[in-house]
């Protein structure tokens, strides 16, 4: 995001790795009587409309909604007499794919083969993908199970074959074909579940306004973290990140300008 003031030309640039609808640790001031939104920027404005200070919402590439494995899933296929079993399971995050992989290592230390590929963020996040072939042909497993994968749609998943070789060698058409239809057998019975990417938001308004803006949170997919009472009534909201502008301004226009925002980081 860019933070910029138009008084000096004073500017401010930070980059972050993370979701586009996040402004890290920054607290939204009353430094005007209003907030609005233009495009993806968040604008503050004085009492003549000028702007004082706007923090433009950069875009990203992960997605902030995608389907996820609902629990371990585990299935087997006989292709000319070798065993294939493919286990599937969540794993969020590089470090946990890793952990799964090397679980199913120890459980089947006698297996030939434990090929894998996983998806270990968003769809879309591609520095946490990976794949390997484990002994088979160089391409002939861990590509086309990536493949599967990718065209799936679904995250934070990771996937691992493990083959017990029956004596008849496949070739590399067959391998890639075997392993294809392994993950795609594997995928098309896995259960999931809808992953929405959620910002942690603080906000403080007055004990005047609480029972109203309760009413709100209640009629939309905002969850209630926490409630502190004390000079102010300070709420800790989980926010659907593709929510983010539109609960800013809706808060914005139901209190007139009075609450506050800390809008802090993506909830995953």
């Amino acid at each position: 995001f860019s933070n910029s003031a138009t008084g000096d030309g004073a500017r401010e640039t930070a980059k972050s790795p993370r979701s586009a609808a996040i402004l890290t640790n920054l607290q939204i001031h009353q430094l005007g009587e209003t907030v609005r939104i233009e495009r993806n920027t968040i604008v503050i404005v004085n009492s003549v409309n000028t702007p004082v200070y706007g923090w433009t919402l950069a875009r990203h590439s992960v997605m902030n909604a995608y389907k996820i494995p609902a629990g371990p899933q585990e299935t087997s296929l006989e292709i000319k007499r070798s065993q294939f079993i493919t286990f599937v399971d969540h794993t969020k995050g590089v470090d946990s794919a890793k952990a799964f992989m090397a679980s199913l290592r120890k459980r089947h230390a006698d297996a030939n083969h434990h090929c894998y590929a996983y998806v270990a963020g968003a769809p879309d996040d591609i520095y946490q993908i990976d794949k390997g072939d484990d002994g088979e042909p160089r391409g002939t497993a861990g590509k086309p199970m990536l493949n599967v994968l990718q065209h799936s749609g679904v995250g934070e998943v990771c996937v691992v074959v493990v083959r017990y070789f029956g004596g008849v060698k496949l070739g590399a058409g067959g391998l890639v074909r075997a392993y294809t239809q392994c993950v795609s057998t594997a995928m098309a019975e896995l259960a999931m579940l809808e992953f929405v990417r959620k910002a942690r938001v603080d906000i403080t308004l007055p004990y005047s306004l609480l029972a109203q803006v309760e009413h709100w949170l209640a009629s939309t997919d905002i969850d209630t973290i926490h409630k502190r009472f004390e000079s102010d009534v300070q709420l800790e909201l989980d926010v659907p990140e593709t929510q983010l502008q539109e609960t800013v301004q809706s808060l914005q226009d139901l209190s007139q300008g009075t609450i506050l925002f800390q809008i802090k980081k993506d909830n995953i």
